[in-house]
């Protein structure tokens, strides 16, 4: 009988409303035996680092993109399944995994999933699953989250302009990057270093490919500013020539600071410079539904 530890973040976006035994249900009913915790934001490292403690078949997370990113960081090379139920506000990994977007419905199609390997990213040490932020990047992430889900559009649009007024008098980056068979310095206000290449606004099609995303801005002026903001809320980058790509295994980044503040999978981090990301190819298993090849 397999055994799953499931944690829900109760101050997720999409936890409200959230009943730990129905999203339990599935797996019990399909020979799961599951250990269920629902925990506030400051016990979630220690509620997964005592579910990892139980050697679990899977520890399943109900939570999001941040949620994640700190029980990928207990289980990569543990051996350990992630199953992720989307509770949060983005949820960008769930949706690259192809799980529904109710977290009852990713739950049904889990219970009875598949487990494949998949990459992460690590910069200084800090395992993230999607992507690392750096720049004004934090900032506009903050204003965002001041519209929650099933907000409209327009007052969307209307909290990253007043984010953007706030930002307008910052300087650009001046970012030295150097991947595996490349060099180069960029001016920028945002840079975003993915664990594999984004290809449709924020989506990637694979999560096995062993390679680091490197995109960065290049807008100048406040004209160039706007656009940036439209680009990053629409998804628009991958066809702004403004942007500039890049893929590499790993990447050595620094800006002549002493630290850098940067969000991973959303989660501010503030780091020594200088930076080093770096792919690892199939360190983690994840739970994924049966028909996602």
């Amino acid at each position: 009988m397999p055994r799953a530890v499931l944690i829900l973040n109760r101050a997720s976006g999409g936890s409200e409303g959230a009943d730990p035994i129905a999203l339990a249900r599935p797996f019990a009913e399909r020979g799961w035996r599951v250990r269920t915790r629902v925990v506030d934001p400051a016990q979630v490292d220690r509620a997964v680092a005592e579910g990892v403690a139980q050697a679990p078949d899977a520890l399943i997370i109900g939570g999001g993109d941040g949620t994640l990113r700190t029980a990928a960081g207990r289980i990569a090379g543990t051996g350990i399944a992630l199953g992720v139920l989307p509770l949060g506000t983005m949820n960008l990994v769930a949706k690259d995994l192809g799980l529904p977007a109710s977290p009852g419905e990713a739950a049904q199609s889990l219970a009875g999933g598949q487990v494949s390997p998949v990459d992460v990213a690590e910069v200084n040490g800090e395992v993230y699953l999607h992507s690392a932020l750096l720049g004004l990047a934090p900032d506009l992430a903050r204003e965002r989250e001041e519209v929650r889900a099933g907000e409209s559009a327009l007052e969307g649009l209307r909290a990253m302009y007043h984010g953007l007024r706030r930002t307008s008098g910052a300087r650009r980056l001046v970012v030295g990057l150097k991947g595996d068979t490349w060099e180069t310095v960029a001016r920028t206000w945002l840079l975003a270093i993915t664990c594999n290449e984004v290809t449709n606004g924020l989506a990637r099609e694979r999560l096995d490919a062993g390679r680091l995303g490197v995109v960065w801005s290049t807008h100048t002026g406040r004209l160039g500013l706007a656009q940036l903001a439209l680009g990053v809320a629409t998804g628009a980058w991958n066809i702004d020539p403004a942007f500039r790509r890049g893929s590499s295994t790993a990447v050595r980044l620094e800006t002549g600071a002493r630290s850098l503040t940067l969000t991973a999978d959303g989660e501010l981090l503030t780091l020594d410079e200088p930076l080093h990301f770096r792919s690892r190819p199939g360190a983690l298993r994840v739970l994924r539904p049966a028909t996602t090849s």
